[in-house]
């Protein structure tokens, strides 16, 4: 007999602080689990409308449970700081169902301090 898992992981994430200054630093938390076993994890940085600014960490696991952290110094891929503006950190898992799931954090970055 063989039994198929089509139930998706489960994913969190948080980012400290969700406004902050030009030049600041992000912290992000990312946890994961799944009834089974992941089989792999992305963060990413994009613009409000989905381009890529930055991919900060991924690869693959073989765990039920994942938490990681990782900080975003809001700077792009090639390390040139980002302007103003909103931002969105997603966390995406996939199991070895190939069950995928996402979260996002929106992040604001304020030209001087934030109001």
């Amino acid at each position: 007999m063989v039994v198929i898992n089509d139930a998706p992981p489960t994913v969190e994430i948080s980012a400290d602080p969700a406004r902050l200054a030009a030049g600041g630093r992000v912290s992000v938390s990312l946890e994961a689990h799944d009834d089974d076993l992941l089989a792999g994890w992305a963060l990413v940085i994009t613009t409000a409308d989905g381009a890529l600014v930055q991919r900060l960490a991924g690869g693959p696991l073989a765990t039920a449970d994942f938490l990681t952290a990782r900080d975003w110094n809001t700077d792009d891929r090639l390390k040139a700081p980002v302007p103003p503006g909103r931002y969105r950190i997603e966390a995406s898992v996939i199991d070895r169902g190939r069950n995928a799931a996402q979260a996002i954090a929106d992040v604001e970055i304020c030209d001087g301090p934030c109001p």
